[in-house]
């Protein structure tokens, strides 16, 4: 059965001004969620791992501290995948192929949108800080073509564009395509504007502004890989201080000469 479909598209774009108002234009936490609430978090999506039991490939997902762990890493606040996987992003059919040898490989998180299996605890802990649940904003990147036909009023900053729209807080985890990829709302927030949630189209992680006590219920979720942030919080791919930058950006890497032919054009780097 097909469910209703919970989105109002809005022509009034001034809802949405105080978030691009209270945006950073540096690379920072506050330049996805706007400046001014109490405290932030950072939830970090969950990556996958790979690896051959009973004859077939087991996929699983993992968090990061786990995925530091076994490559001798540190997890922290601002640590960013490239740097704590140790390898950068691989082709599935290669990481598929190399499980099968019995390589031991990681999948990296969902990029841009909130994963389901993150929305629904979140969405539990935000129920408890919001008055009016069936009064809230979603945003929607303009660049996805989705819901144009809608009408729905476009606001917007120097970087992004969104499709603004209304709707009940328990539309926090609908996606707003209607095949996959599953594409939840870039921003939520309630009309009380006591939080905001920011899941940016490049970003594996969601981050939240809120009052301390949200905030302290998410970072203590047992079920979130969730660290407390500051708004000035670089986000950029070189936020991460702690962990060596040992993988050049414009290579790939591949264990097996074989596979990376078979899979890849030629042209490219084996590291």
């Amino acid at each position: 059965m097909k469910l209703e479909w919970p989105f109002q598209a809005v022509e009034d774009a001034s809802p949405a001004q105080w978030v691009i108002e209270g945006l950073d234009s540096a690379p920072t936490v506050a330049s996805v969620v706007p400046w001014g609430f109490d405290a932030y978090v950072r939830i970090c999506h969950p990556a996958w791992r790979m690896e051959m039991r009973d004859g077939g490939v087991e996929r699983r997902t993992v968090r990061w501290s786990e995925v530091a762990a076994e490559t001798d890493r540190t997890a922290h606040r601002r640590m960013e995948w490239r740097w704590i996987c140790g390898k950068p992003p691989i082709d599935d059919p290669i990481l598929l192929e190399l499980a099968k040898r019995g390589k031991v490989v990681f999948e990296e998180p969902t990029e841009g949108t909130l994963p389901v299996s993150v929305g629904v605890p979140v969405l539990r802990v935000l129920e408890r800080h919001t008055s009016h649940p069936d009064r809230c904003w979603f945003a929607l990147w303009s660049g996805y073509g989705l819901c144009h036909e809608l009408a729905a009023s476009v606001v917007g900053d120097a970087v992004r564009e969104w499709l603004l729209f209304r709707g009940p807080l328990t539309a926090l985890t609908r996606s707003f395509n209607d095949t996959w990829p599953h594409r939840s709302a870039n921003m939520v927030w309630p009309c009380q504007r006591n939080w905001l949630m920011a899941t940016e189209i490049d970003f594996n992680s969601t981050y939240i502004g809120g009052s301390f006590e949200l905030i302290q219920e998410l970072v203590g979720d047992s079920s979130l890989e969730a660290h407390l942030v500051y708004p000035g919080d670089s986000v950029s791919i070189y936020a991460d201080t702690v962990n060596p930058h040992d993988v050049p950006l414009d290579t790939v890497c591949v264990l097996d000469e074989s596979i990376f032919e078979r899979y890849w054009p030629k042209g490219g780097s084996i590291i």
